[in-house]
């Protein structure tokens, strides 16, 4: 019988091997369909050249790319008529730097998501029915069901009408980068949706929970609701809670995209949308280099978030390894 930890071990090795085939794959498919673009010619707003690309051009310089990013050197982007870079620039600290700031991002939602979400589910259920309560179980679901694009594409209208006399500034900045109140709106739209849907998934679990016979037993025992819900009832549902936070985090990777462009958030999803769209519809070619290597880097942070959820939550309960194994 294999012990919990040879288990995580073992999941840990298959899921490193599996992340590098799936990188690599990311990469190629990621760099030839750029590449297939890039050769085909310079395009613009309502043009798109009509010229025959040989499939084996697709991966044209591919293998010296990957040559100089496993010697640690992904090159530089940028250059005269770029409007991403006034000239060019290393890569490795530009992906860095974006990343960076991106992760800011993902943290702050996610912990706010996180708390806010387990402590509404927690006061949501009704000991004594041990049912959710139906209004914020509605509330939960309005908010899992609204989009974050929507709901920062609003929050940015409300801000700008309801500015004051017509001034041309608003009492939280709305757009642009900085470690103050620009975080306040970028994160507050990430959130919500996570936030919703911890708090219904918190109060269903819990309702299940509380009809046991260990929490019966509990109360028998003169123990308080306040403890039996939070040391007994909440530590057997901490593993699918850190599931879905795992989720949510993976939700809120690929909304940042859009979050990044409505609030002018200098991330990797701001840089990787830049990257597309100002060198396709400025009638500029497109860098294969930068976008894989953008690509590539999503996908890592999206397959480290999937591990990290899985040791977890199999940590918490070893009965999911040993259901799977």
């Amino acid at each position: 019988m294999k012990t919990g930890q040879t288990r995580i071990f073992t999941v840990f090795i298959k899921r490193t091997v599996l992340f590098l085939a799936v990188l690599a794959a990311v990469n190629a498919a990621t760099y030839a369909a750029t590449n297939y673009l890039a050769l085909r010619g310079p395009m613009a707003i309502g043009y798109v050249p009509e010229i025959e690309v040989p499939l084996t051009s697709v991966f044209q310089g591919y293998p010296e790319y990957v040559s100089s990013v496993l010697r640690g050197d992904l090159g530089t982007v940028g250059g005269v008529g770029n409007r991403l870079f006034a000239s060019r620039a290393e890569m490795a600290p530009y992906i860095a730097g974006a990343l960076g700031k991106s992760m800011i991002l993902l943290v702050l939602s996610l912990g706010l998501a996180a708390i806010v979400g387990a402590s509404m589910g927690l006061l949501s259920v009704n000991p004594k029915t041990r049912r959710p309560n139906p209004l914020a179980l509605f509330l939960s679901i309005a908010g899992f069901s609204m989009p974050g694009f929507y709901l920062g594409i609003m929050i940015l209208m409300i801000m700008l009408t309801t500015a004051i006399q017509g001034q041309r500034w608003t009492f939280l900045p709305v757009s642009g980068y900085g470690l103050d109140a620009h975080l306040i709106l970028p994160v507050l739209t990430l959130a919500v949706r996570p936030t919703a849907e911890m708090a219904r998934l918190t109060a269903e679990l819990l309702s299940e929970e509380l009809g046991k016979d260990y929490v019966r037993a509990a109360r028998a025992k003169g123990l308080p609701w306040r403890l039996v819900i939070v040391k007994h009832a909440f530590r057997n549902i901490a593993a699918t809670f850190v599931t879905a936070i795992g989720n949510s985090l993976s939700y809120l990777l690929g909304s940042l995209v859009i979050i990044e462009r409505v609030f002018r958030w200098p991330g990797l999803g701001m840089a990787l949308l830049d990257s597309v769209s100002l060198q396709s519809y400025g009638g500029t070619v497109l860098n294969p280099l930068l976008i894989a290597t953008l690509a590539t880097t999503g996908a890592l942070l999206y397959l480290i978030i999937d591990l990290f959820t899985t040791l977890t939550s199999r940590a918490l309960d070893p009965r999911l390894g040993r259901a799977r194994a």
